[in-house]
């Protein structure tokens, strides 16, 4: 049913409060909103009038707006007005993050919702349980790109499903990057070298997990060769840091366990917690036997995130767990800016290789995946042109069309794309595709982006590269004569090169493992998780990965873990979850 909050929106917050704070109370003629009846909308269409479509918009850097640039008006306003006659209008602007999200959950509550907005998954809930979103069902499968359907199509059709109810689909979410928490891993290639270590086949990079496990010891083992040779004090084989995140992950799913994720051992069947399964168990043993071995830093759960992160950058760790993303950070950076400087004294021959974090021998890789939607758009049941929000995510994300060519005018050659990027150069740095209220990537962008580098690569023809992937490739094959230019070039290499971190956690793509339970939060949730999770969890894992027991008193650790998990309100939200999934 729809909320009783209607007639007092209409009789009485319009009396009182400006009309560019609410949106979405039914009137739009007096707003400048008039519906626009065309006929024959395709794809790419322009409106036959001006189309206003009032959003909720967030601002990301309001005060270092470029002169003559504000949130209200904006060249990529303009942008989007002159391809499709779309008059993106504010309702209401709000900084980026949370508080954006709970500004539209207070509209939300006032049934007071703009044409279109972004949305965070308990207001998509609520709006569409108090019937104030409109079904979008038929616009998207009638107007949709092939483009933005494989898009939203993308991971099996997890984002068409989370976006729908009962059938129908009133909010289209933004996906998340396909490799989003899938663990790759990087490993000093010099470190092995000093080691003298192989694998089963003489090669330098471990195939299974066994062999990875081989490889952190004979770096344990020459350990004092490794400090000598690199002139680096205090190393230790692999980094792990005391908020449990991609180290402990990647090793966990190494041994099929999952936790903190809410996981269904088969398709269909009941949704448990991760943390409370005989692989996780497997797991904490592994991790606590490294370290009482020394493999980690003995201190590792006592120092900050971004000491330990130093510690990489200076030359300390050998094997680094993380996703693809990593070399742009200062764990591998900070090292090769040595490495690659006029100055690298001993490290002169550091470098990382990276490999697809590897599974158990004879067992297939099943690498954790968040998926979790980033936000949903939804559109005001009351706002007629419900296809405005498809058609201008069309103009949005043609540039993923990889079937895109200069005589088709589609893809990189599409003219909304080409102004973009003319847009994105003039305000080099801003973001400018934050100035817009709504962002659309392709979960594979960064997968498609390293396909064709790596074929540039080996072909030496980079004509089928365009604007940012061009500027990668020149990047990737250039000549650099400055210590900047020459780690610039080591980290797309390590990204999007042969052999680079995107095709290795390519390899795990196929067998991913998402969150069973993406939902809204249940009441036993808002109540007790962040409390299980930032709290209990987090420090009842530490404490069984750092104190050294017997396989018994692990087993009785785990099972007080579990108990005191259930009894502090985890029980009650495996019960709501599971009826909600039912």
């Amino acid at each position: 049913m729809m909320k009783k909050g209607r007639l007092y929106c209409l009789f009485a917050l319009l009396a009182v409060l400006p009309a560019a704070v609410f949106g979405g109370c039914g009137q739009r003629a007096d707003e400048g909103g008039d519906p626009v009846y065309d006929d024959g909308i395709g794809h790419y269409h322009k409106y036959s009038q001006t189309l206003q479509m009032r959003v909720g918009q967030w601002v990301a850097d309001e005060k270092n707006f470029p002169e003559g640039q504000t949130p209200e008006k904006n060249d990529m306003y303009d942008l989007v007005e002159k391809h499709t006659n779309i008059k993106i209008v504010p309702a209401v602007k709000v900084s980026v993050g949370q508080t954006f999200y709970d500004r539209i959950n207070e509209l939300q509550m006032s049934d007071a919702l703009p044409d279109m907005t972004a949305m965070d998954t308990k207001t998509f809930r609520d709006a569409v349980e108090a019937e104030q979103l409109a079904d979008l069902t038929d616009v998207f499968e009638q107007y949709a790109s092939p483009t933005l359907k494989r898009v939203i199509g993308s991971n099996n059709g997890l984002y068409m499903d989370l976006g729908s109810s009962g059938g129908k689909l009133y909010g289209i979410p933004r996906p998340a990057t396909l490799l989003d928490g899938v663990s790759v891993a990087w490993i000093r290639k010099d470190w092995i070298e000093i080691a003298d270590w192989h694998n089963g086949e003489g090669g330098l990079a471990p195939r299974t997990f066994e062999e990875l496990e081989s490889l952190a010891y004979a770096f344990k083992n020459r350990i004092g060769a490794i400090a000598s040779a690199t002139d680096v004090s205090n190393p230790y084989p692999i980094a792990m840091y005391k908020d449990l995140v991609t180290p402990f992950m990647g090793i966990m799913n190494a041994h099929k366990a999952y936790p903190g994720a809410f996981i269904r051992a088969e398709a269909g069947g009941e949704i448990k917690y991760g943390t409370f399964t005989p692989e996780t168990a497997a797991g904490f043993k592994t991790l606590n036997k490294y370290q009482s071995d020394g493999i980690f830093s003995s201190d590792w759960a006592t120092k900050a995130t971004t000491d330990i992160a130093a510690e990489s950058a200076q030359g300390r760790v050998g094997i680094f767990i993380d996703e693809f993303w990593a070399p742009l950070a200062n764990q591998l950076q900070g090292l090769m800016g040595v490495a690659l400087s006029d100055n690298p004294g001993r490290l002169a021959g550091a470098d990382w290789i990276c490999v697809p974090m590897p599974a158990m021998a004879g067992e297939t890789m099943e690498s954790y995946s968040r998926a979790e939607p980033l936000e949903y758009y939804a559109v005001n049941k009351d706002f007629y042109n419900k296809e405005a929000l498809v058609i201008l995510m069309n103009f949005i994300v043609e540039k993923y069309n990889a079937e895109g060519t200069r005589e088709n005018g589609l893809g990189a050659y599409f003219p909304f794309e080409t102004e973009y990027k003319e847009l994105d150069g003039k305000y080099s740095g801003r973001s400018i595709f934050n100035w817009l209220p709504v962002i659309i990537d392709d979960p594979q962008k960064n997968i498609l982006y390293s396909d064709s580098l790596v074929r540039a690569a080996a072909s030496g023809d980079p004509a089928e590269l365009t604007g940012e992937v061009r500027g990668y490739y020149d990047i990737m094959t250039g000549n650099p004569t400055t210590a900047k230019e020459r780690l610039d070039k080591w980290v797309w290499n390590r990204i999007y090169g042969e052999g680079g971190s995107v095709q290795a956690a390519k390899r795990l793509t196929a067998n991913l493992v998402p969150n069973a339970y993406l939902g809204a939060p249940t009441p036993a949730m808002n109540a007790s998780y962040a409390y299980l999770k930032n709290t209990l969890e987090l420090n009842r894992s530490i404490q069984i990965v750092t104190t050294s027991m017997s396989d018994s008193q692990l087993s009785a650790a785990m099972n007080k873990f579990k108990g005191d998990w259930e009894s502090n309100g985890g029980a009650k939200i495996l019960e709501e979850i599971n009826r909600l999934a039912a």
